[in-house]
């Protein structure tokens, strides 16, 4: 029951917080991308309000997040993820409500395998990720549009602000409504073992 900065969160041993204090300290939360690809994660280690002096510097639980690792034998994967508007139903509780398209695209590889057998390994991850997702489902208000996603302000006041901003200042702010959020991700993470 407290706050996500009391929290650890950290990749392979290493600090891996938020290091803004924005609204969650996952790192890559603002900006709606995972910073690590779960294909790479082998495993989770979670410790709840350990009194280990060797974890320090947070109050509540410790998150450890463990990458793959190289082995003796050559290992390689791929991968591919697709979602679009028709995964997402149009009514809720009876009533109808905004549907946008959108769409989510992932792929990605995996190779691993010893550089030096029994003594050096390697392990490559990489991830391509590019998502379409709805801005709002709320719109401006318009005679005789009602529901729960119609928004009190006018759709011809949000028009001429808009317009304003276009003629005074040659700046366009774009649609007020029915946007998209385009959010492209791509990672690569790179990992050696070595054997002392």
């Amino acid at each position: 029951g407290r706050n996500w900065l009391f929290n650890n969160i950290s990749l392979d041993g290493s600090y891996f917080n938020n290091p803004f204090g924005l609204e969650n300290p996952a790192p890559g939360d603002q900006t709606n991308a995972e910073p690590v690809p779960f294909e790479a994660v082998e495993q989770i280690q979670v410790s709840v309000a350990p009194f280990d002096v060797r974890e320090s510097g947070f109050t509540g639980a410790s998150i450890n997040t463990v990458t793959k690792s190289g082995s003796n034998q050559y290992r390689g994967s791929i991968y591919s993820y697709f979602r679009d508007e028709s995964f997402i139903g149009g009514r809720v509780s009876g009533v109808e409500v905004l549907n946008p398209n959108l769409s989510f695209n992932q792929s990605g590889f995996t190779v691993s395998g010893p550089i030096i057998p029994n003594e050096l390994f390697f392990f490559v991850n990489g991830e391509l990720e590019r998502r379409d997702d709805p801005g709002s489902n709320f719109v401006a208000s318009r005679n005789g549009l009602t529901g729960p996603t119609v928004s009190r302000v006018d759709a011809e006041v949000m028009q001429e602000i808009r317009q304003r901003m276009i003629d005074v200042y040659d700046y366009d702010p774009g649609t007020f409504e029915d946007y998209i959020h385009d959010t492209d991700n791509e990672k690569l993470l790179l990992k050696v073992d070595w054997n002392i």
